[in-house]
């Protein structure tokens, strides 16, 4: 557990109790846009060397992915940001690389791109030297927490 990371994920998670026994605290997003602004705060307040984003992963996949970059575009017809660039890049860390996480080199619409790409511009927009990695995990896969946490506190 470090405090140089701040973790967060979705009201909608349902492993919340098992991300817990590996984080001291975790932010819970539940009104995407009010949460997402509390959270662009905490990080610019934080300090924090890394922020960290979980999801659950899709239940047709065998592996967790992480995330590589976040599209300005939620659903099919709107952007997330008017003005905000149509892509920005999230940090992969390398060692995370390993038989149960995949890279996943393209993105959804969804609001785990929303609030990747929201969390990104927050950063990038504050000159802050936060690194952002974004994962969906599978449960099964959740055991392996402890082992990233070491990869980005190192």
């Amino acid at each position: 557990m470090s405090n140089n990371i701040f973790v967060y994920t979705f009201r909608t998670f349902p492993y919340l109790p098992e991300l817990q026994t590996h984080f001291d605290s975790v932010f819970v997003l539940n009104k995407l846009k009010n949460d997402l602004n509390n959270l662009c705060q905490i990080i610019k307040d934080g300090g924090y060397q890394t922020v960290l984003g979980i999801a659950k992963a899709g239940n047709r996949t065998k592996y967790s992915m992480i995330e590589t970059v976040a599209i300005n575009k939620f659903t099919r017809i709107r952007s997330v940001d008017k003005n905000g660039p149509l892509q920005l890049n999230l940090n992969v860390p390398p060692k995370m690389l390993h038989k149960y996480f995949k890279v996943r080199k393209n993105s959804t619409t969804a609001f785990c791109n929303y609030a990747m790409y929201k969390t990104q511009l927050c950063i990038l927009q504050n000159k802050l030297e936060t690194k952002h990695v974004f994962i969906h995990i599978k449960p099964e896969h959740i055991q392996y927490l402890d082992n990233i946490i070491d990869e980005l506190n190192s």
